[in-house]
């Protein structure tokens, strides 16, 4: 098509290519209809959208991550100090004796439940990270403990999402 070529030639002024060397790649150019180019532009239009969007997805995914593990840390970082003002008073009080309680936060655990059969995703994420802390914490070293009370959690964690269902 003749007003094509003259378009092209328009915009190819910078580029300073000679006419003949510019027609013949023009004229491999293949034809199509001004329809089938739109549905062309609005596929590619799509599939840009959505790996922008995946892109935004994954990024906020790892932002979540972060603050999580961040979180985690921030409760060990309290659970030592705790501890560390909870052994001071022991070694004065030679009778204490430590409680399950100490050993596994059960009524955290609890509290989680409550919280996850209740749908309170942001309270359940909190409790979950002050839990996920102790368990870190008080098992530091030991895999294949901290494994079974992993294991454990998510058992009833997924239960308990369950029943709300």
């Amino acid at each position: 098509d003749s007003s094509f070529l003259k378009e092209i030639k328009k915009v190819d002024e910078t580029l300073k290519i000679k006419e003949p060397r510019l027609e013949e790649p023009l004229g491999r150019i293949k034809i199509v209809s001004e329809k089938r180019v739109k549905a062309a532009a609005d596929i590619l239009h799509i599939m840009a959208n959505y790996l922008t969007k995946m892109e935004l997805i994954d990024t906020k995914l790892q932002q979540e991550k972060y603050i999580q593990q961040a979180r985690i840390s921030e409760e060990i970082q309290s659970i030592k100090r705790k501890e560390l003002k909870l052994f001071e008073k022991e070694e004065k009080d030679e009778n204490s004796f430590v409680s399950v309680s100490s050993l596994y936060p059960l009524e955290m655990e609890r509290e989680l439940l409550r919280r996850v059969r209740l749908g309170d995703k942001e309270g359940a994420k909190e409790v979950l990270n002050e839990i996920l802390g102790k368990i870190l914490f008080k098992n530091a070293g030991q895999t294949e403990l901290i494994r079974a009370r992993l294991l454990e959690l998510a058992v009833v964690l997924s239960r308990a999402a369950v029943e709300r269902y």
